[in-house]
């Protein structure tokens, strides 16, 4: 996932002239997707150290890896099938 966003962050600027006249947007239009596209990123990275906080008791130091393993793979895995 995050390769994928690197990558089409890097190339949104080789893009935006194919969306214009693909889509007719203008360029107001793009900034608007790009800026709620970034926060469509930021607001849940909020989630993470939560998480990390809230974990880190229940499982043993040597454990947490693979929990976090498992669930980071469900996670990839649920954003595949979706």
């Amino acid at each position: 996932m995050y390769p994928t966003y690197c990558n089409c962050l890097y190339n949104f600027r080789f893009a935006t002239p194919g969306m214009q006249d693909e889509f007719d947007f203008r360029i107001t239009q793009i900034v608007a997707i790009f800026i709620i596209w970034l926060l469509n990123g930021w607001f849940p990275s909020f989630g993470a150290p939560c998480m990390v906080k809230v974990n880190a008791p229940w499982f043993h130091r040597t454990g947490r890896g693979t929990f976090t393993g498992i669930c980071g793979f469900m996670i990839q895995l649920g954003c595949l099938v979706g």
